[in-house]
């Protein structure tokens, strides 16, 4: 048609003598890229149905089109940085808008299709789990399906990469994929090229297609060409609409040919023999026109009737495909109950859906008998304009619960949707957490610390049994009212109960309003915690008290719980403890604090010899009396650091940052050093926290940097250090143990100006001295000679009562002091709860005599996934082993049988699996398994311990057995 339009208008500017009129211009650059039928190019030249249409548009508004082929990454690119005006064509979507600048009118809408071999079967879009996908890396429709599969859960997809559409048809074609994602115009080009290849029922993500200018810049353009695209759409018979046939729909153009080969014929012969055919032009214009108007006429009828039936089609596909894609059971049915339309998923729970759609059967009829009249009721109620929910049993095949939802659909005509969805696990689910909470309730019950929950009104929800115990207070009398705890407490005075606390403020605001008493919790988030002396059955107790917030998995508060422990008993212990390690503390610094006073007395007595001596030199006289001033502000240190040191109540234990702690130790010695030594410190700050006893701590550092430093002759140059250590096995020396573990270190240097060179012999005499002063590297040998054995005993045994341990080294020129003390871990169920899953499928053999101790531990591992073997005696013990010795993962050994011991056990176990870990048990002591413990892959745990503890450290020992097996691989 436009080819005839083209010659007529020749043939009239031929016959009268004019050329076409010339315009003024404007230039355009447009990018296409490889996207039949839309826009293509053909031996270099544009083409497709936007192309035309967009040069139909520049020639009516005077615009001069130059098109530019460009790969479809490269295109993007080339609009973005203005290399190109416009880009031709363009999905829309929000993200886009953000880079480029579109039309607001849609020049076409496409949608992405699901296309795959002819003899493959995809009745569903989870038929697709396990296939391989054609897909374009970048395009709209491809990011679109590989969201949607990853949304509906559907896994093993394998994706290969195209370059553009048609590659997507010939991977398939080619067997080398069993389906492809491609844009619904692609199979309008394609699929006669690849007659193996067809469409599917799945069509996802209609977008609509518009042109796209680079941003800021052709606002004018892209208004215009709505306008013009607006017009020409709402005009059937437009150029828009031929283009389609031609381009899109492919028409047979057989007629129109005629007719353009008709005119051309007749204007030849009318040019040869126009005297001749003068009287038969008329008749035959005449019957042309005719003909043509007629000819036209049909062909808009046809196209409005294919773009009519197409659309339909589309539609009822789309329709379809949505309702296949649903997870839930569907069933449509009129106001009568006549099943209408259904997908594959409602086939599982009525088997006879097909039969009574064929036979117009009421769809409550095949529903499980016990079920029909209660869904026949509620469809009735539906029909009224109430949505009903129900659920039915389904016995058929397997026992299965599903939860039936009616919804009533109000078009021409009232329609009835039934959803259908399979809620078994959830009832399964809800019944194991109901247990669970019983079993949960039941266990805080028991627990022996008293505890209580109450909800955000303030009002007691949970009381267990220890509360009642504690208290005296009886949980009828409590649950569901507000909390008075008034009566265990002097005077009947209502006191601050600090869980209630928290239903408005937050713990750093409670800690700021009531000065400190009750203070933020340092070991957990949102927590508070204080002590203090209650009555409890007419007895005073002292407690600690911890309140928190409890959430939901969402973050919700759900309650606020509090728990208390008395720890009466320990009080009176520590502070037995705390004065008799304090006297003998505070006795031994006295000494030093006389030996230096001592000191700076005789240089405060020489001193004034030597101004007596010099009394008729002024300015030396008050150089001297400088020097005993500064001299007795040392003393005045020392004297307000003991002053202060006996001041303090450090004999309890608390968790501290280990940093903290020695820098808070080494501030005030800091001056007391700046005289006569140089000091070099540095702080890991991984290095942890620890539980340290403060005072012996205190000591151990005051004798190691001044008191006892230069009696020993230590060198006056220090470095002092804390890191983090992890000891995967015991750390043994001939005058200390460590065991495994991960500690704070504080370690202390004395460094040399020479290179040192020890012997195992002690150098010379202790006593005789004086020949050495000049020898740095001598004296080091024989500080350190005199320091092991003089001051190592003492200092092991302080830090010892610190709660840590000490080791000695001596160096090429240095001598250094280690203080290890253990990084208190954050408790078993934080540290457990990301490795506890090592113990999944373990296979425990466990040789205990103890049958009560046997069962518990045997308990406690099934728990949490073990396999346990077990045995009473040695004899039973090594049958057993024998039979079943390749498929155990640990050994826990008790030291001790009736008949044996656990060492000699595990020695001929270790012969027959040298690889093997073992965790021994005793409650003798380790220090008989010295030898064994050198040994890899072993560990002891004295008794009594506690589950928590057994279990912690049967998973560290297991995880780092399979971190060393994993590094040796």
């Amino acid at each position: 048609m436009i080819q005839l339009r083209k010659f007529s208008l020749f043939v009239l500017f031929l016959v009268l003598g004019l050329s076409p009129p010339t315009y003024a211009t404007t230039p355009y650059i447009v990018g296409i890229y490889e996207n039949p039928p839309l826009a293509f190019t053909e031996n270099n030249e544009p083409k497709g149905f936007l192309v035309e249409l967009l040069e139909y548009v520049a020639r009516e508004e005077g615009w001069e089109l130059t098109f530019i082929k460009c790969d479809w990454s490269e295109c993007l690119d080339n609009l973005e940085k203005g290399f190109i005006d416009f880009l031709l064509p363009l999905a829309f979507s929000p993200q886009r808008a953000e880079r480029f600048d579109f039309g607001k009118t849609n020049l076409l809408i496409n949608w992405g299709e699901l296309y795959c071999r002819k003899n493959v079967t995809l009745n569903s879009i989870t038929d697709l789990e396990g296939k391989t996908i054609a897909i374009v890396p970048k395009g709209i429709y491809a990011e679109a399906f590989q969201n949607m599969i990853s949304n509906l859960g559907i896994s093993n997809v394998n994706y290969v990469m195209a370059n553009d559409h048609e590659e997507v048809f010939r991977l398939i074609s080619d067997h080398r994929v069993e389906a492809g994602v491609a844009s619904r115009f692609a199979g309008f080009a394609f699929l006669d090229r690849y007659p193996e290849v067809g469409r599917t029922i799945i069509t996802f993500s209609p977008t609509g297609l518009r042109i796209a200018a680079t941003k800021g810049k052709h606002i004018y353009f892209l208004n215009r060409l709505d306008e013009k695209i607006e017009t020409l759409k709402k005009d059937s018979n437009s150029i828009y609409y031929r283009l389609a046939e031609i381009w899109i729909f492919k028409s047979p153009s057989r007629i129109k040919k005629w007719i353009y080969w008709l005119v051309i014929g007749s204007l030849l012969i009318s040019a040869v023999m126009l005297v001749i055919i003068v009287a038969l032009r008329s008749i035959i214009a005449q019957k042309t026109k005719t003909l043509y108007k007629t000819i036209e006429n049909l062909n808009n009828e046809l196209r409005k009737n294919e773009h009519l039936r197409q659309t339909i089609f589309e539609q009822n596909q789309f329709s379809q495909s949505l309702i296949e894609n649903i997870q839930t059971g569907i069933v449509v049915c009129d106001g009568d109950g006549k099943i209408l339309n259904w997908n594959t998923k409602a086939i599982k729970w009525l088997k006879d859906i097909k039969e009574a759609e064929s036979n117009g059967s009421p769809v409550w009829q095949i529903f499980p008998e016990a079920s029909s009249e209660k869904l026949e009721q509620a469809f009735e109620c539906v029909l009224q304009g109430y949505d009903q929910q129900i659920e039915i049993e389904f016995t058929q095949d397997s026992p299965a619960i599903a939860q039936v939802s009616l919804r009533r659909i109000v078009s021409q005509n009232v329609y009835v949707l039934i959803l259908i969805q399979d809620i078994t696990k959830l009832k399964e689910a809800i019944r194991y957490h109901e247990g669970r909470w019983s079993f949960l309730q039941q266990i805080v019950d028991k627990m022996p610390l008293p505890l209580f929950i109450i909800d955000s009104e303030g009002k007691v929800t949970v009381w267990n049994d220890a509360s009642e115990r504690l208290t005296g207070m009886s949980r009828k009398d409590v649950l569901h009212r507000s909390l008075d705890l008034s009566p265990l407490f002097l005077g009947g005075k209502k006191p601050v109960i600090p869980a209630s606390l928290l239903i408005n403020l937050e713990p750093a605001e409670i800690e700021e309003l009531s000065n400190g008493i009750i203070k933020m919790s340092t070991e957990f988030p949102e927590a508070v915690e204080t002590t203090g002396w209650i009555w409890a059955k007419e007895e005073k107790r002292y407690v600690k008290i911890l309140a928190s917030r409890l959430r939901d998995d969402k973050g919700n508060i759900i309650g606020y719980f509090q728990c208390a422990r008395d720890i009466t008993g320990e009080i009176h212990l520590q502070k037995s403890l705390a004065e008799a390690q304090k006297a003998e503390t505070i006795s031994h610094l006295t000494s030093v604090f006389t030996h230096e006073l001592n000191n700076i007395l005789t240089i405060i007595l020489g001193l004034c010899d030597m101004i007596s001596i010099n009394i008729g030199q002024s300015h030396q006289i008050e150089s001297y009396l400088n020097l005993i001033k500064d001299t007795v502000n040392r003393g005045a240190t020392i004297s307000n650091y003991f002053q202060k040191m006996g001041q303090k109540d450090e004999s309890f234990v608390e968790k501290r940052s280990f940093n903290e702690l020695v820098q808070e130790v080494l501030s005030p010695l800091i001056q007391l050093l700046s005289d006569n030594a140089t000091i070099e410190c540095s702080f890991d700050p991984q290095v942890g926290s620890v539980r340290v006893r403060r005072t012996e701590f205190e000591a151990v550092v005051f004798r190691l940097l001044v008191g006892d430093r230069q009696e020993l002759m230590l060198p006056n140059k220090i470095s002092l250090k804390t890191k983090r250590k992890r000891l995967r096995s015991a750390f043994t020396t001939p005058e200390v143990r460590i065991p495994p573990g991960t500690y704070s270190v504080l370690s202390i240097t004395y460094e040399a100006d020479e290179a040192l060179s020890f012997s195992n012999e002690e150098p010379m005499d202790l006593n005789d001295l004086q020949s050495y002063t000049h020898s740095p590297a001598k004296s080091l040998g024989i500080a350190f000679s005199k320091f092991k054995k003089i001051l190592f005993s003492f200092i092991s045994q302080m830090v010892g009562q610190a709660g840590g341990y000490v080791n000695l080294e001596k160096l090429e020129n240095k001598i250094e002091v280690e203080l290890y003390f253990p990084v208190e871990s954050e408790g078993i169920e934080s540290e457990l709860k990301p490795e506890i899953k090592v113990l999944q499928g373990k296979t425990v053999f466990i040789v205990e005599d103890d049958q009560a101790l046997r069962n518990m531990i045997k308990a406690s591992l099934k728990f949490y996934g073990a396999l346990v073997l077990e045995a009473s005696s040695e004899s039973e013990a090594r049958s057993l082993w024998q039979e079943l010795k390749n498929h155990v993962d640990i050994v826990i050994l008790d030291v001790v049988f009736p008949e044996g011991d656990g060492i000699s056990l595990f020695q001929s176990m270790k012969a027959d699996r040298p690889s093997l870990p073992a965790l021994f048990i005793s409650g003798y002591g380790e220090s008989r398994l010295n030898q064994v413990l050198e040994y890899e892959k072993t560990r002891f745990l004295p008794k009594p311990f506690t589950v928590s503890k057994l279990i912690k450290t049967i998973v560290e020992f297991l995880s780092e057995t399979d971190t060393n097996h994993e590094e040796t691989s």
